[in-house]
């Protein structure tokens, strides 16, 4: 089974599970909570040193990018509906790979929540806290 290394709120991951999920694909999930570094571990950055989620693993095969990893399940897993071998429909899909990375990435995705919201505080707790670093 292959591993996918993500985080639940992560709008590049979700790509990834959408399309295993209609591929009739079983992933293991292994959390990265970015909030606390683990994309920052020696052995996460072994596997992504670029330090970002997702990233899938399948035997000796490490792919990162969320696009990279689409390609790579589609390729493999598909057959060619979703990632077609003739020029002019790939490319029209890589169009709209684009769009996911660009326009809908900084655009609209951008407003939307990765993490849950921080704990509220007042004054002194934020004196406190940054006291204590």
């Amino acid at each position: 089974m292959m591993t996918l290394y993500d985080m639940e709120l992560s709008g590049n991951c979700y790509k990834v599970r959408l399309l295993a999920s209609l591929l009739g694909m079983r992933l293991e999930r292994i959390a990265v909570n970015l909030r606390t570094g683990k994309n920052r571990k020696p052995n996460f950055l072994a596997l992504n040193p670029r330090g970002e989620i997702p990233v899938l693993v399948d035997a000796d095969t490490v792919v990162w990018d969320s696009h990279a990893i689409l390609v790579y399940l589609a390729g493999k897993h598909d057959g060619g509906h979703w990632y077609p071998e003739a020029p002019a429909a790939r490319a029209r899909v890589l169009q709209w790979m684009a769009v996911a990375a660009h326009e809908i990435q900084y655009g609209v995705a951008a407003v939307r929540p990765t993490a849950p919201p921080a704990p509220a505080c007042n004054a002194m707790t934020a004196v406190a806290r940054a006291a204590s670093t």
